[in-house]
């Protein structure tokens, strides 16, 4: 076994899920965790379509999709009354469009097994006690549960530890935020009663607001305010029951509880989500409220978006700094933003003023029954909004295409071709499920002797090859002519090319993690050459 080159703290979604990348990408990697065993509670629940298509990428969706519960709907009522039912789905461009419901214990039992298949398995019972870094590596103190001590030095580590992250007091980044002084309860437990079993269901009354997940087969969670601050007790499935009295919710009555708990909300983010050669992700660099369900899945997204490039740093492809920088140039933003929009949804959803319950009937009742302000709503859950404006792995460009979801930063969407070789239709996004760049290619529906030439040099370019090594060419309606090294697809009538904002030949390159990373017209290279320049090998 080759000497780790990276060390993860802390194995929970986000610690296994870096792990897997360091693994999928070549990376050697070691990841150690407090705790005896994977979490047994259920906690984060929702897994969006951003987070489905990582796992996608990570060979281990159809695990989560077998064992998971779907969600279709978002359910919105006023005293019981129900006021709006939303698609979960509602315009979401995915091969994955619908969340899921899995218990946290389970997604990280699913994770867990998944990295044991490339060898690597978590050490329990081992603390990070200290660290130092200097320009060759960091060096690492661990204390096992028998006292004993180890130093060792890797090459990078990852703090993937949590709210209360040692790695995050030991680098000295600051936790900015606030603690909100309220005070949240919730209940896991079966239901007796009309209640969906395929909803995210949010019922309001004249005090409470009662938000209910699915959790599995016969369970629900529910949780809500508790009016009294200095009470921070375990609460009773009779006070869980009062709530829901007040909710309008009367009619439904809890039993055989799995889980109660008192909880609060702190809203922060670490002031920078890297130091040298030391990284924070998930809890341990942005936590907030549960509003929205998207904790999990941003620490999730963190470790994808980190494992390929650590990958890079360690192989000196690229600037190490740059490459580095651009991990806190896309994060930090969607973390930021993150916190200040759940803390709003937090508050929208707990003001039960009269003015204020009226405001909500208005918007759930009125405006969200417009199918642009749903996608709206969608999209933001959906996590496949989350775009990099200003990241130096990101040549940006100036198309004059339809929507801006096909500008460079943001993902890449799916659509049905039909393979040249087989005449099989497939889905063109499974095609970018790799550990390298995909060069993607389309002919347009006019294509000139001059520009097929530049096409067909482009699918040979050596430089090229090297970061994307299988090319991709969609024709439209054309007869492929073209290498071997390239796979084929055709789109005889067209549907990917206007899928993907192509008017004319042109390229799309796009990175490890399913985002763009330059586009542009056949004739217009240079923003993928200046790509290519930043990730040459030193």
């Amino acid at each position: 076994m080759k000497k780790p080159e990276v060390l993860i703290v802390g194995a929970g979604p986000a610690g296994l899920t870096l792990a897997i990348e360091c693994c999928r990408h070549g990376v050697p990697v070691r990841i150690i965790d407090h705790n005896v065993a994977h979490s047994t509670q259920s906690k984060a629940l929702a897994i969006w379509s951003g987070t489905l298509e990582c796992f996608a990428a990570m060979g281990v969706v159809d695990e989560f999709l077998k064992v998971a519960l779907p969600v279709r709907h978002f359910i919105f009522a006023d005293r019981g009354k129900i006021l709006n039912k939303i698609p979960s789905n509602r315009g979401i461009d995915s091969v994955h469009p619908s969340p899921v419901i899995l218990p946290q214990s389970h997604t990280e039992e699913i994770l867990e097994r998944h990295l044991a298949s490339f060898g690597v398995k978590v050490e329990r019972q081992v603390d990070l006690k200290s660290f130092s870094q200097d320009d060759a590596g960091v060096t690492v103190e661990l204390q096992r549960v028998d006292g004993s001590f180890e130093s060792v030095t890797v090459s990078y580590l990852a703090g993937c530890d949590g709210a209360r992250s040692t790695v995050r007091h030991g680098l000295g980044v600051e936790f900015l935020g606030e603690t909100e002084q309220l005070g949240f309860v919730l209940i896991d437990a079966k239901v007796e009663g009309d209640l969906p079993e395929d909803a995210m269901f949010t019922s309001w009354g004249e005090k409470y607001t009662a938000t209910f997940f699915p959790v599995k087969k016969g369970v629900f969670r529910m949780f809500t305010q508790r009016q009294d601050l200095s009470d921070h007790s375990t609460p009773t499935i009779e006070e869980m029951q009062g709530y829901l009295e007040q909710a309008g919710l009367g009619h439904l009555r809890f039993y055989d509880p799995e889980w109660l708990s008192y909880f609060g909300i702190n809203e922060r983010v670490a002031s920078h989500n890297y130091v040298g050669r030391v990284f924070l992700l998930g809890d341990a660099c942005h936590i907030h409220s549960p509003a929205g369900g998207q904790g999990m899945n941003t620490g999730i997204q963190d470790a994808f978006n980190l494992g390929w490039k650590l990958r890079l740093m360690l192989e000196k492809i690229g600037d190490p700094k740059m490459i580095a920088e651009s991990y806190f140039q896309e994060r930090y933003p969607v973390a930021k933003a993150l916190v200040e929009e759940s803390t709003k949804l937090l508050h929208a959803g707990i003001t039960n003023s009269k003015i204020a319950r009226i405001a909500k009937e208005i918007l759930v009742g009125v405006f969200l029954h417009a199918p642009p302000l749903q996608e709206l709503l969608a999209g933001k859950l959906s996590e496949m909004n989350i775009h990099y404006p200003d990241s130096a792995l990101i040549e940006h460009d100036l198309l004059s295409v339809d929507k801006r979801k096909y500008q460079a930063g943001w993902r890449a969407y799916n659509s049905a071709v039909v393979k040249e070789v087989t005449g099989e239709e497939v889905s063109l996004w499974k095609e970018f499920l790799r550990t390298e760049h995909t060069l993607l290619i389309f002919s347009g529906e006019h294509l000139s002797d001059e520009r097929r030439s530049l096409m067909e040099e482009l699918l040979v370019h050596e430089e090229v090859l090297k970061l994307a090594p299988q090319p991709l060419a969609v024709w439209h309606g054309l007869i492929p002519i073209g290498p071997s090294e390239a796979i084929h697809f055709l789109d005889p009538e067209g549907k990917a090319h206007r899928h993907f904002g192509i008017t004319s030949a042109s390229w799309i390159l796009i990175r490890p993690d399913l985002y763009v990373a330059a586009r542009g017209f056949i004739d217009e290279q240079d923003r993928l050459l200046e790509y290519l320049e930043k990730l040459k090998k030193n």
